[in-house]
């Protein structure tokens, strides 16, 4: 006569099933952290910042459905960062276009057609709220604000090549309507970014971080005083020249 499986029995094949189960499952698991610790160890040790990584720092991060670029068969590449802080205040990140046939501008070039473009006479001179340039551990950057209502802050790499560049508006220009901010290419890593010199005006971000600089931080407050968010000085709406 056969045994009758009992309540017992039936317990003690559970508890093997799962002893079973258990070393695959957390293998799975361990597998998919390693290979998120990877994607963000590749980032760090190139200096720059992931998707992964500020999807982990609590910034929400959506997919942007966009046409692919004029002349171009590869499809578009946005994404829509909002900051963790500010869920409102989102970014427009996309990749730099001139990396795709290695035609980025150098630091120096960069830096000299602008201080050239200054020197211009007359109506074609180029109108200049504030510029600078500085350093933030191994990148230099290039801050501008000024001509038809450009706010460009460029990053460099150690080779003085074009990494990453911020557009900001004062409407929601970029991802269909829904970030005022534009940023392409690489967002850099580094602690604190220090002036080198002004090339015009009053440059009004100083010592700030990459993330600050795009609103995903926000900025150390003084004494006494509560953590400002980053906001760029309006623009006059015409040139002195007219």
């Amino acid at each position: 006569m056969r045994p009758q499986p009992t309540a017992l029995t039936g317990l003690f094949l559970t508890l093997i099933l799962e002893l079973f189960l258990a070393p695959n499952a957390f293998a799975a698991e361990k597998n998919t952290a390693n290979n998120v610790a990877a994607t963000i160890s590749t980032e760090e040790a190139s200096g720059y910042f992931s998707l992964e990584e500020l999807k982990i720092q609590g910034h929400k991060i959506s997919a942007v459905e966009t046409q692919p670029a004029p002349n171009s068969s590869a499809p578009a590449n946005q994404f829509l960062v909002c900051s963790k802080l500010h869920p409102a205040d989102c970014i427009c990140l996309e990749p730099l276009p001139c990396e795709g046939n290695n035609t980025c501008i150098k630091f120096a070039d960069n830096v000299g057609a602008l201080e050239e473009a200054l020197k211009k006479p007359g109506k074609n001179t180029l109108f200049c709220q504030y510029a600078d340039i500085g350093m933030c551990g191994d990148f230099r950057y290039l801050n501008f604000a000024g001509d038809m209502q450009r706010r460009e802050m460029r990053w460099f790499n150690a080779a003085g090549t074009l990494v990453g560049q911020r557009n900001a508006t004062d409407y929601p220009a970029y991802c269909n309507g829904m970030s005022k901010v534009l940023y392409q290419g690489k967002i850099p890593k580094c602690a604190v970014s220090v002036q080198e010199r002004s090339i015009c005006g009053e440059p009004w971000a100083h010592n700030l971080t990459p993330l600050q600089t795009l609103g995903l931080e926000d900025i150390p407050p003084k004494k006494n005083t509560p953590p400002r968010k980053h906001t760029p000085p309006k623009l006059p709406k015409q040139s002195p020249n007219k």
